[in-house]
């Protein structure tokens, strides 16, 4: 289960910025709200079933669990995706690019 501690919304509603990871469906609750924007990473089921095999903590059966679960989620809402088919670095630059563009809002 995720949970995001409360003093994460007490800085949002002094004019903060969090991140937090969490779960698609959780966030589809979310969508729409003034104070919430959503950002989803994604990657080909090729490239994602790959991470996962190397990463070495799933069984063959769980990542292919994984894997079909993510075409439920095919019309989530996002303010924002980024398409993580290299890099983790470059994933993370534009998910930087993203924060840094919102702030200046």
């Amino acid at each position: 289960a995720y949970g995001i501690a409360a003093h994460y919304a007490k800085s949002v509603q002094g004019g903060g910025m969090v991140v937090v990871n969490g779960s698609r469906e959780h966030a589809n609750a979310l969508a729409g709200r003034a104070d919430v924007r959503l950002v989803q990473v994604v990657a080909d089921a090729e490239v994602l079933a790959q991470r996962l095999h190397e990463r070495g903590r799933d069984a063959p059966h769980a990542v292919a669990d994984r894997i079909a679960r993510n075409t439920q989620f095919s019309e989530l809402h996002s303010d924002c995706t980024i398409v993580n088919q290299h890099s983790v670095a470059q994933a993370g630059q534009k998910l930087v690019q993203y924060l840094q563009a919102l702030s200046t809002r």
